[in-house]
């Protein structure tokens, strides 16, 4: 028995029968639950434990070929996962995730601290989330607290996870995705005050200062600058931009500074040429193709205009110019995207750092918005505009 099965919440809801939500992207372990995971050992499962919905952080580990749920975990109540939800989709710990990334003391004060100066989100009077670096590398830590002596201490019950399990669980919740699994189980889903939140934002204007604004997949928005650009989600989007005369399609990761979303190191700038080659392998679907063989299924691959290749890894990647790539591959057990730039050492291609990774649900934004056509438009705008 897990440590939060020993104490589990006291039950809040009478079992109710709801149509279970099929959604290709979860799983279901033996008990029938859903859950995804969110990288090497680490899932989420959202599960009912006497009558209450909860939503399962935790590592496990394998025994006699079957992965068996470890002690390294956490089970959070439809409150607590409200209240977190909160503060990923107004972007709040992301902003705490930048100022750790990028030193920046200002953007870090604007959280709550604890004593060792690190940001923390209480999710409960006894469950916080803390942003915090151990040896060099950046965790999002979720963990149940007590008091001792009038402070608030660590305990056992918790998990440490990585930036990129976290942008999983984050890309999951902002989707509404754990949302649809707690109906299906027959919660809740996301708090009235929280889509009282939701709607007050939606009758904003999506302009850049309005940080909070989620707005819909494929919306064409504009930046300080005038540039159109879609929203790719998890603060990051696709720009069509001028620069000294041509038009370029630029993928970025954003941060936020002073209220203000900010262009990170993340990201690369395509060409309109790199751009068409790009186009070609998402209307032909040869990208989304390599996404279903990663994925496990059975897939019919056609020879396509673009030549498929491979690197040393086994990766299918793709040229959008010589030093141009994109690259489908597998890291911690999720599916990327990587448009990167390359360079030559020792007569080997290797990957550079200008470049940017697109988890499934970013690829599927920038899809759909080329297939429709929608960054077409925007190129001949920016052209016509000269």
């Amino acid at each position: 028995m897990s440590l939060d099965e020993q104490h589990p919440p006291p039950s809040k809801r009478v079992k109710t029968e709801k149509k279970k939500v099929v959604d290709e992207s979860f799983k279901s372990n033996k008990e029938g639950n859903p859950y995804f995971n969110m990288g090497g050992y680490r899932r989420c499962t959202i599960r009912k434990w006497k009558g209450s919905v909860l939503i399962d952080i935790r590592e496990f580990y394998e025994k006699d070929g079957k992965e068996v749920p470890g002690r390294k975990g956490i089970s959070l109540s439809e409150n607590d996962f409200n209240t977190l939800n909160g503060f990923i989709t107004g972007g709040k710990i992301d902003e705490q995730l930048t100022a750790l990334q990028t030193y920046d003391e200002n953007l870090r004060n604007k959280a709550t601290l604890n004593e060792e100066g690190e940001p923390i989100f209480e999710l409960s009077s006894t469950k916080r989330c803390t942003v915090r670096k151990w040896q060099g590398t950046i965790l999002v830590d979720f963990r149940e607290f007590y008091e001792k002596n009038g402070k608030k201490c660590p305990g056992k019950k918790g998990i440490s996870v990585s930036v990129q399990e976290f942008e999983t669980f984050r890309d999951y919740s902002m989707n509404g995705k754990i949302s649809k699994q707690i109906i299906s189980q027959g919660g809740g889903g996301v708090s009235d005050a929280v889509s009282q939140k939701k709607e007050k934002d939606d009758d904003k204007s999506p302009t850049i200062e309005n940080t909070d604004t989620v707005p819909s997949s494929g919306d064409v928005l504009k930046n300080d600058d005038g540039d159109p650009f879609f929203d790719l989600l998890s603060n990051k989007r696709c720009t069509v931009r001028k620069w000294k005369k041509k038009v370029l399609i630029d993928i970025r990761e954003f941060y936020e500074k002073n209220n203000k979303k900010m262009p990170g190191k993340k990201g690369i700038s395509l060409s309109e040429e790199q751009y068409k080659i790009l186009r070609e392998l998402i209307l032909e679907d040869a990208i989304q193709n390599q996404i279903l063989l990663q994925e496990g299924k059975d897939v019919k691959i056609e020879e396509g205009k673009i030549e498929l290749k491979k690197n040393d890894d086994g990766d299918a990647f793709f040229e959008l110019s010589s030093d141009k790539r994109c690259t489908v591959r597998s890291w911690n057990g999720r599916i990327l995207i990587d448009i990167r730039q390359t360079y030559e050492k020792a007569g080997k291609v290797m990957p550079g750092r200008q470049g940017i990774s697109l988890s499934k649900e970013q690829y599927t934004i920038l899809h759909d918005v080329t297939k429709e056509g929608k960054v077409d438009e925007q190129i001949k705008s920016q052209g016509e505009a000269s």
